[in-house]
């Protein structure tokens, strides 16, 4: 151990009062900044594996004509733009060998329509149910009433967000068809309403298609699901099948197969539409209605069938392999699409969701910024113990001055004293942040209360420390130490042999 070393033990010995000020407040730094960094880096964790599980994918693709990246958080009403050359699109992604699966969706404000005339806003998502089971994890999703809609079966689920909203904004209660109405299922809305509530198991959605051929359209209640984790915050969507959906928003392509019709057909369509001779037709031999309806159908033996998946959808989420770097991914899709000239482009799941797929950064750097906060509080506090204790030692100081101390042996010994205690009380506020880290990963404090949920990123606290943020610990304390030691270090580089004989 050389001199500089001992003398700097001795010294914080010597001054254990000031020694224990300033290590308490590097203690309390590191140690709400290793427990907030956990916290957030779950709550990073928790809402990515929830929102992608349950809603985004890893990746979604998306037309160009589109605006913003936003397209789950555009709660302005208007229609989405649909992919052009859908299949085409769809073969392009699948090809990629960094991605594992894609399933077509399509998503739009809605609204439901009730007796009064009134509307109540709903997200609607359009989808092949059997794909959407098999791209998201079954249990994200789980059925306290009715049941799953199924394949090639007409109607839709409703989340229990989704229809606690209805019963706020439109005033009826609704529940699955066909199934028998439950009392213990009523929030306490619902209750007040006593024996003149409303129940309903049928819905009728309002088209917004840009189109004219979009319609308001009547479908059943088939179940009512709730979220297994941020339901409170997230389960207000409705699911409906892909072709109601598209029948009610008028959702069609010029990427489809279309039904061909004959010269006479096309006669009758021509001669019995014709708008200049009005509205209300003559009583003639001609003014067939019959003929006009099969000009309308399509026969089921005709050559010339409309194809199952007309391909309109506005957004494919795309699930990713693992350990797979999603930005480079992204760069080189946007890449293909343009060399293809596909008129879609690909964005972050983040991105999609607008602000809720950014809250982990804001929280994040709110964090930071009160960590900050304190360690800039930190820094002044431990520069004036310092400063007093430099000013308290002068005739100390000036003694060494005096029988040959250099004044970088000084700085040394100062430097040495601020990080032992550094390293000492630091080192231990970080141990201390790890081990209620664990404990709360063991107890997994649950929570209802949406914020929470939201600041826990699921229905539970389960913080995490990555080796990140344990680095970046360890830089902020150094760089509070360093800046810390600026000014007392100015104070003792001042000190002469002479100031020892003054202070006497």
């Amino acid at each position: 151990m050389n001199l500089t070393t001992k003398i700097a033990w001795r010294n914080i010995w010597r001054h254990k009062h000031k020694s224990i000020i300033i290590g308490v407040i590097l203690f309390i730094g590191t140690f709400l900044m290793t427990l907030g960094n956990a916290v957030v880096a779950g709550m990073e964790k928790g809402l990515e594996e929830n929102l992608k599980g349950t809603f985004t994918g890893d990746l979604l693709v998306i037309p160009s004509k589109e605006d913003s990246d936003a397209v789950f958080a555009d709660i302005s009403g208007s229609a989405r733009e649909l992919i052009p050359n859908y299949f085409e699109v769809e073969k392009a992604v699948r090809a990629h060998k960094d991605i594992e699966k894609t399933m077509g969706m399509a998503f739009g404000l809605n609204y439901i329509l009730n007796e009064d005339s009134d509307i109540v806003p709903v997200g609607i998502i359009g989808v092949n149910i059997k794909d959407f089971l098999e791209f998201y994890e079954k249990d994200r999703r789980v059925i306290v009433e009715g049941k799953m809609l199924q394949e090639n079966e007409r109607g839709i689920i409703a989340g229990n967000l989704g229809r606690k909203n209805i019963i706020r904004m439109g005033d009826f209660w609704i529940k699955p068809k066909n199934a028998p109405f439950n009392k213990d299922f009523l929030t306490e809305e619902a209750k007040t309403y006593g024996d003149n509530l409303t129940v309903k198991d049928e819905l009728v959605i309002m088209g917004t298609g840009k189109s004219n051929s979009s319609f308001d359209i009547k479908v059943p209640v088939i179940g009512i699901y709730k979220l297994k984790s941020l339901d409170k915050l997230m389960g207000d969507d409705f699911i409906m099948d892909i072709d109601s959906f598209r029948e009610a928003n008028g959702m069609i392509t010029g990427n489809d197969k279309s039904v061909e019709l004959s010269k006479e057909d096309k006669k009758n369509l021509d001669d019995g539409f014709d708008f200049d001779e009005g509205f209300i037709e003559e009583n003639q031999q001609n003014s067939d209605v019959d003929n006009s309806e099969s000009v309308l159908k399509v026969e089921s033996n005709s050559e010339n069938k409309i194809v199952a998946d007309s391909g309109a959808y506005n957004i494919i989420v795309v699930k990713t392999n693992k350990n797979v770097n999603q930005e480079e991914l992204i760069k080189d899709l946007n890449k293909e699409f343009k060399e293809k000239k596909l008129e879609v482009r690909a964005v972050t799941w983040s991105a999609s969701l607008g602000f809720m797929g950014k809250i982990a950064l804001f929280i994040k750097i709110a964090l930071n910024i009160f960590v900050l906060f304190i360690f800039f509080v930190a820094i002044i506090v431990i520069m004036n113990t310092l400063s007093m204790t430099a000013m308290e030692r002068v005739t100390e100081i000036g003694m060494m001055r005096a029988v040959g101390a250099q004044k970088k042996f000084l700085r040394i010994m100062f430097v040495k004293e601020t990080g032992y205690l550094a390293f000492f009380f630091g080192g231990i506020g970080i141990g201390a942040g790890i081990l209620l880290v664990m404990l709360l990963q063991v107890v997994k404090i649950e929570t209802s209360n949406e914020f929470l949920q939201l600041a826990y990123g699921g229905d539970y606290l389960n913080p995490i420390i990555t080796f990140t943020d344990l680095v970046i610990g360890v830089i902020e304390l150094c760089f509070v130490t360093i800046v810390s030691l600026i000014y007392p270090l100015k104070l003792v580089s001042k000190i002469k042999p002479l100031d020892a004989i003054s202070r006497d």
